[in-house]
């Protein structure tokens, strides 16, 4: 089985896809995610990676949804030109994305945007799950005869430092919890293949 692994998109279409799909005609595509661009990455990193609080508080709510919808379209355009190629994908969602997990951000945080911004836009548009294009956050698919167990976006280990935003418990517990459910149920597999 040959299988194309891709990654960090960031809105923009790797000009060489097209050319080493035509070549090595892959059965499968891998994707790491990062489909969308963070087009706020210099607010963010200005703003809310120093101080720990969400960047709607510096540019407003509006601003906010604006770079999410953004971001959300750049996205859909990477995923609705992998899906052109007609070959299964199966990807998890990375820090760019939108994601049903909290993971990194606080569930505040999740509730006001993140989670908001996946629901409304991000999932409707994407069709999760369609027979040519799996995301699989914490979940398993088998394709042929391997199983592929998804994690999803990177997570800072244990503790997260948000003091401000509220008492944090430890989401990396919860997500380890998870990924060894996973694994357990399919202990008995030969093959799988974990995607992070």
């Amino acid at each position: 089985m040959k299988i194309l692994a891709l990654g960090d998109f960031h809105g923009k279409i790797p000009f060489f896809i097209k050319k080493v799909i035509k070549k090595q005609k892959p059965d499968l595509i891998i994707s790491v995610g990062d489909f969308c661009a963070f087009y706020e990455r210099k607010l963010f990193f200005k703003h809310s990676y120093i101080s720990k609080e969400p960047l709607e508080k510096f540019i407003g709510k509006r601003k906010a949804r604006e770079f999410a919808k953004k971001d959300i379209n750049s996205g859909l355009k990477i995923i609705n030109y992998l899906k052109k190629f007609k070959i299964p994908v199966i990807a998890i969602s990375g820090n760019t994305d939108p994601a049903k997990y909290d993971d990194i951000y606080v569930k505040k945080y999740a509730k006001t945007h993140e989670s908001d911004t996946y629901d409304k836009y991000y999932k409707k548009n994407l069709v999760e799950n369609t027979e040519k294009f799996k995301i699989i956050d914490f979940q398993a698919v088998k394709f042929k005869d391997f199983i592929f167990i998804g994690s999803h976006k990177s997570s800072y280990p244990g503790y997260l430092p948000r003091p401000k935003w509220k008492k944090h418990k430890k989401p990396h517990s919860k997500y380890k919890k998870k990924l060894e459910k996973l694994f357990k149920k399919h202990k008995n597999q030969k093959n799988y293949l974990f995607i992070s």
